[in-house]
């Protein structure tokens, strides 16, 4: 089971003044016995229970108030950590007195070497202010799992972005963070209501971007993700109609529809309409010939 190895990968490190949040939110298999059993075994690990609100941002929300150390981190049940991870990054925080401290990270899949993302294009060295490190947190040339001063800390996918806006310095260090990309069971791979919420996280950061006056070109790569996330989720309910009751298609329709409105309003306000209607336009009809296509080829 991936949570047994998760947890095993925890206790290994190298380096041992830590605690362990483990937040069982509602789990309807063996989880929670497991967690248990390793917080018997050692008293590092603490187990908490809530019920499932079907996102981990909930989990961490849960988790922050519970947190005593100076440092927090965050780990899915199903990564891995290498045995020097913690070390490495605290080593490099107390060195550098950096708010957040970024690892090597391997999109993992077992039997499989995976890319990896190491540094800035491989260098370690590179200090960045809050606003670089937000910058290339918009299409994650930088990832989100930092070690991080427990003051500053937030829960979701926007606010690890606020963190670094917000941060004094950001670097990078050894040690290795294994992402899990094999498990089908996975919350990013589960379709439901709030997979249609994505947007609205990006539709965030837009606004972001547009009060802080970033200039047109960031303003538009982030037009352009919010107007592919909205088609790419407009194609997913039209494949997943069945997981739906009619009622609810339309209601995430209509939110999906808002949020589109949103992101024209905004290309409208900065000048960047008719790249943005263009877009749309093209999109839609490279989806349809992809989606004809597949229909064809399953007659």
């Amino acid at each position: 089971m991936y949570l047994t190895e998760t947890l095993r990968s925890i206790q290994n490190q190298s380096f041992k003044n830590y605690e362990v949040l483990c937040i069982n939110d509602g789990s309807t298999d063996e989880s929670l016995n497991i967690l248990e059993k390793m917080a018997i075994l050692d008293s590092r690990f603490r187990v908490f229970n809530k019920i499932n609100e079907g996102t981990a941002v909930q989990s961490i929300i849960f988790a922050l108030p519970l947190v005593t150390g100076r440092f927090f981190y965050y780990i899915s049940q199903d990564d891995l950590l290498s045995e020097d991870l913690l070390e490495k990054m605290y080593e490099r925080a107390k060195e550098t007195n950096a708010e957040a401290v970024i690892p090597d990270m391997v999109f993992y899949t077992k039997g499989s070497e995976g890319s990896k993302l190491v540094g800035i294009n491989g260098d370690r060295s590179v200090e960045l202010s809050g606003t670089e490190a937000f910058l290339k947190s918009l299409d994650w040339e930088i990832h989100g799992f930092s070690l991080r001063k427990t003051a500053l800390v937030n829960a979701d996918e926007v606010t690890t972005r606020r963190f670094y806006l917000n941060a004094n310095k950001v670097v990078f260090s050894e040690g290795l963070f294994f992402y899990r990309q094999d498990n089908p069971n996975a919350l990013t791979k589960k379709i439901t209501e709030k997979t249609f919420e994505t947007i609205f996280a990006e539709i965030e950061i837009t606004q972001i971007c547009e009060k802080m006056e970033l200039g047109k070109d960031v303003l538009w790569k982030m037009i352009s993700k919010c107007l592919n996330v909205f088609q790419d989720q407009k194609w997913l309910i039209f494949d997943n109609q069945g997981n739906f009751s009619i009622q609810k298609q339309k209601y995430i329709k209509a939110r999906l529809n808002h949020a589109r409105n949103t992101v024209l309003f905004i290309s409208f306000k900065r000048g960047l309409a008719q790249k943005a209607l263009a877009l749309i336009i093209n999109q839609y009809f490279t989806k349809l010939k992809c989606t004809l296509k597949r229909m064809l080829e399953n007659i």
